[in-house]
């Protein structure tokens, strides 16, 4: 079945927060995090950073089906549901972190393909989120060849990827998407950075844990980003991880404290054929 060219969003939560001003998205930010789940919110910080040090966590192989905990190897699907591609450049290309996304959510199966997207490479967002790991986001970069994941999901599990990815706007990329498994895509969803990227002497880094080809950009690994965002935040002396549970700990507090000057460090590159959902609108691009 082929789908439409848009999804259609009704969670009312998630048109307000693509709606706002970038100055305004943290207002949302607590009732975002009272729909996510314990690994997001784990009152145990040491335990929620440990878990997050494997960011972007492991890939499959090859297609597999996620059909709610089982993830089983095989690109196919029997069923005639309609189902949009979506890029998964970060955690959501874990196949097991997928599955604890749509835990108790969503039923459906989702078909995962690992994919090379041309001319673009995955960077780090300027700042780490509550697990301690500083995310993904996209870059475009003619002639790097990056590894990615293609999801294809239904209306309804796209809508709750976009719930979970704050700092994210839900949008299509018009970029050559090579499916391991599968046609080329000229076109496919991908959620895209809101705050800007991790920036070292004015360019983006470049994620050292997600695979590329014909990399022009520094890459630096989770601890080497912690490390360096610990200092600038905190001064010489103070540990990754005393500084990250410092920092992730009170979410107000960062969001006080921690985040205006993160932002201020950012990069914001622009991603050429990248077109935002409808539903953003009146959002100021």
């Amino acid at each position: 079945m082929i789908p439409p060219e848009w999804p259609t969003l009704r969670d009312a939560d998630l048109i307000a927060r693509l709606r706002v001003p970038d100055a305004e998205l943290y207002d949302h930010l607590p009732a975002y995090l009272e729909r996510m789940p314990a690994t997001v919110v784990d009152p145990d910080v040491r335990r929620r950073l440990a878990w997050g040090r494997d960011y972007p966590f492991a890939r499959a192989d090859g297609p597999v089906v996620v059909r709610g905990a089982d993830v089983v190897p095989g690109a196919a699907l029997d069923d005639a549901t309609a189902r949009f591609p979506l890029l998964a450049i970060g955690s959501n290309g874990s196949p097991w972190r997928l599955a604890g996304k749509f835990r108790g959510v969503l039923g459906d199966p989702v078909r995962m393909t690992p994919a090379v997207l041309h001319d673009h490479d995955v960077c780090a967002l300027p700042y780490p989120v509550t697990y301690g790991a500083f995310p993904a986001g996209l870059v475009h970069r003619p002639g790097t060849r990056v590894d990615v994941v293609v999801l294809e999901v239904t209306e309804a599990q796209l809508e709750w990827l976009a719930v979970t990815e704050f700092g994210y706007h839900l949008g299509a990329l018009a970029a050559s998407v090579e499916r391991a498994a599968g046609p080329t895509l000229g076109r496919a969803f991908v959620f895209l950075q809101r705050p800007g990227l991790f920036a070292v002497d004015g360019h983006p880094v470049a994620l050292a844990a997600i695979p590329a080809e014909g990399r022009r950009l520094t890459a630096m690994t989770q601890a080497e980003l912690g490390t360096e965002w610990v200092r600038r935040r905190f001064g010489p002396g103070v540990g990754l991880d005393d500084g990250l549970m410092r920092a992730v700990g009170d979410p107000e507090r960062f969001v006080r404290e921690y985040l205006p000057p993160s932002l201020a460090d950012a990069v914001h590159p622009g991603v050429p054929g990248f077109t935002p959902h409808p539903a953003a609108l009146p959002y100021v691009w």
